[in-house]
């Protein structure tokens, strides 16, 4: 490596032969928060070197959102609503986009884009409002704004039944009747 941030680690066992291997270790120590670059120089036999890149860079590591959300049961007419917290331990904020990947007209996401604050916790909510009875779903894709980030992908799902009333309906009649 050339730079004071990597620095590398391995055992010279004996000349390496192709099919063969080293292990090698890299330590990185970095002064701030930002994008580390550099490579590894491996000296060949002749005039060519290889050359192995090594990237640094600070990631949101904990991004944990389930693969399928499943809404509660909403009478017509009635919304219900999710919220998809965001959060980012490092001092840099990170930027986010949500994609619908598979549209309902019944769902609608706020906000579809944002910055996950340094060191701090945004969201975004997944509202239900039904039109008519049935089950409803939408995929969402999250993308977040770091090197070599891989989107999460959501499924939220939700029913609005005609019984919903007809069971509250009677259970305040049960309570009625069970207090008079």
């Amino acid at each position: 490596t050339q730079t004071k941030y990597f620095s590398t680690e391995y055992t010279k066992k004996s000349r390496l032969v192709p099919g063969l291997s080293y292990s090698i270790i890299v330590h990185f120590s970095p002064d701030k928060w930002r994008y580390f670059f550099d490579s590894i120089h491996v000296h060949c036999k002749g005039e060519e070197n290889l050359l192995v890149p090594v990237h640094a860079y600070p990631v949101i590591d904990d991004v944990r959102i389930p693969s399928h959300i499943r809404l509660p049961v909403v009478p017509l007419g009635q919304s219900s609503s999710h919220v998809i917290p965001l959060s980012c331990k490092c001092p840099i904020e990170f930027e986010f986009q949500v994609h619908c990947l598979k549209h309902h007209e019944a769902f609608t996401v706020q906000p579809l884009s944002g910055i996950i604050p340094a060191n701090g916790k945004t969201q975004f909510t997944v509202t239900f409002t039904p039109h008519q009875y049935g089950t409803a779903e939408i995929t969402l894709k999250l993308v977040i704004s770091q090197f070599n980030s891989k989107p999460v992908i959501c499924t939220l799902s939700a029913c609005c039944s005609p019984y919903l009333r007809y069971w509250a309906l009677s259970f305040i009649l049960l309570v009625l009747n069970y207090h008079m």
